[in-house]
């Protein structure tokens, strides 16, 4: 079927960078063999692909995420190893610290997935839980070079660790004077997301200008549900202010705390490291409204056509929500990257009732709460930033859409029918022009979206769904409530003669193969009265 939607804010997606055009720089590590050797115990860091061990230091290890020795859960992204350090207690940090050029770029995003955890005695879970840094930095409160560190504390120190813990912020004000840096309330004393799990995988990302030595951005993805959180101050610079003359970072370093090293449990790990030469579309989530003349072509029923349903999880007028699940990467004209969506919010409601079988329906249309709407867009940059409303680019979507329908009687709302109509296939006709600097500015745009204030996007669906079998208590149950009645009867009658691809089943297609015909009718006709 064909829907019209209007994008009302930015679009702006995450990260499998396509192989067939030119690429943004980027340089990462999934701390995976040949290039890695890793165990349950842990098989240590230093020397594996260029990690030394700063003096004075305890190492860090490569774990296999099957049955690793820190009972850490499995990251949903992960692959077969990841880095982690527990801090023993003896006296010793544990630290893993790289060489790398940051030289060679301007605007940095780094990102990488974390998971902290606590394996010590209760109520001794002490700060600082741990920290990522560029370096050299020997000593925060006077730097060398243009560096910041990404600190990791205790939501409750010293007191309970399933708290959780907050992704901090260690940076410097315009002047080059360090921020307050007290672990004990870090919601209050510096820039901070949180509280996060324990023991639950995170996308971490930060970005920075070398030139204006400003920190751009910091975000937190749960790699489970998949919320997202961006942070974007506005007076954080790097080591040296706002007139910064100190050299570029050339190091970073993994580090886990715990008191003075003595307090031992704190536990944390990485993995999936990826530093790009370049700003990050930030994750997000984009608002859509339906406009007037969008129709659906469903089998069965007809053309019917459809309103939005503004809802509160949405701003201005918009019914639907779709979520940028990640950061997105280009390096300028001729680089794209391909990036994953879901629609978290959908709500329709036909403009007319709908007559079917002698009485007039409402049609609702939701978003079927136990299977979720993915897809990617594909984002490509055509010119550099000209730091105007003019499109950089184009974008291009596809997804497979999952729905709950629901047929309410207009004179009886206690009569009512519903139907799930999943994996309808929806993809853009045409690619639209997207810009960094969308006119006008929406809410939360993150300084991507749509060009144009109002524009209409033509989309294809194919209306078909998948049947789950668990729904159906009888056999001739064409709309899914557990009860073969008159309902389904007219359903099937309605459907009569439609026919849809294999695999997938139309309205009414009782049987699953493909056609609604008198083979349905008579499975209707034996199974009549079953689960009613």
């Amino acid at each position: 079927m064909r829907w019209h939607k209007s994008f009302i804010a930015s679009m702006l997606l995450s990260a499998a960078v396509c192989a067939a055009i030119a690429q943004p720089f980027i340089n990462g590590t999934g701390f995976e063999p040949p290039a890695y050797l890793g165990t349950q115990s842990g098989q240590i860091l230093t020397n594996q692909d260029g990690w030394f061990l700063p003096a004075g230091s305890m190492d860090f290890s490569v774990y296999r995420y099957a049955g690793n020795g820190l009972s850490l859960a499995n990251n949903p992204q992960g692959q077969l190893q990841f880095i982690a350090a527990q801090n023993q207690g003896n006296g010793l940090f544990p630290r893993a610290q790289r060489f790398f050029n940051f030289s060679q770029g301007d605007v940095w995003t780094l990102s990488f997935h974390t998971a902290a955890h606590y394996l010590g005695p209760i109520g001794f879970n002490a700060n600082n839980l741990s920290s990522f840094s560029l370096q050299p930095l020997p000593n925060p409160a006077s730097p060398t070079t243009k560096a910041f560190i990404g600190l990791n504390v205790w939501a409750a120190p010293n007191s309970d660790e399933n708290a959780g813990w907050y992704a901090a912020i260690l940076a410097y004000n315009a002047a080059g004077g360090q921020y307050d840096a007290d672990p004990g309330t870090p919601e209050l004393d510096l820039p901070a997301i949180g509280p996060l799990a324990i023991n639950r995988w995170h996308r971490h990302s930060y970005s920075f200008s070398l030139s204006t030595n400003r920190f751009l951005h910091m975000s937190i993805t749960d790699l489970d549900t998949r919320a997202v959180v961006v942070m974007r101050p506005t007076d954080i610079y790097l080591g040296g202010g706002a007139a910064s003359t100190l050299p570029n970072p050339d190091q970073f370093r993994f580090f886990v705390g715990g008191g003075t090293g003595t307090s031992p449990g704190n536990i944390m790990a990485w993995d999936n490291a990826v530093f790009v030469q370049g700003p990050a579309i930030l994750p997000g989530d984009d608002h859509l409204r339906t406009v007037a003349g969008s129709t659906a072509d469903i089998p069965g029923i007809g053309t019917v056509e459809f309103r939005g349903i503004p809802d509160l999880v949405t701003f201005g007028n918009a019914d639907t929500l779709v979520r940028r699940l990640d950061a997105a990467y280009l390096a300028g004209a001729g680089t794209e990257d391909v990036v994953p969506i879901e629609f978290v919010q959908l709500h329709l409601q036909s403009v007319n009732p709908v007559p079917f079988n002698g009485t007039l329906y409402d049609v609702f249309v939701k978003l079927d709460p136990d299977q979720r709407s993915l897809g990617t867009a594909t984002i490509h940059q055509n010119a550099a930033n000209d730091n105007g409303a003019a499109p950089e680019g184009t974008i291009h979507v596809e997804f497979h859409l999952n729905t709950d329908v629901l047929f309410r009687a207009v004179d009886n709302p206690n009569n009512q029918f519903s139907m799930n109509i999943d994996n309808q296939r929806f993809h853009s006709e045409v690619p639209s022009d997207w810009s960094y600097d969308p006119h006008p500015p929406f809410p939360g745009s993150s300084k991507f979206g749509l060009v144009g204030p109002v524009e209409e996007k033509h989309f294809e669906m194919e209306w078909y769904h998948k049947v789950r079998q668990a729904q159906l208590t009888g056999a001739g149950d064409a709309n899914g409530n557990g009860c073969v009645d008159d309902t389904d009867l007219a359903i099937v009658l309605e459907a009569f003669g439609k026919s849809c691809p294999l695999g997938y089943r139309c309205i009414g297609d009782v049987n699953q193969n493909g056609i609604v015909d008198d083979v349905d009718l008579a499975i209707v006709l034996e199974t009549f009265g079953q689960g009613c």
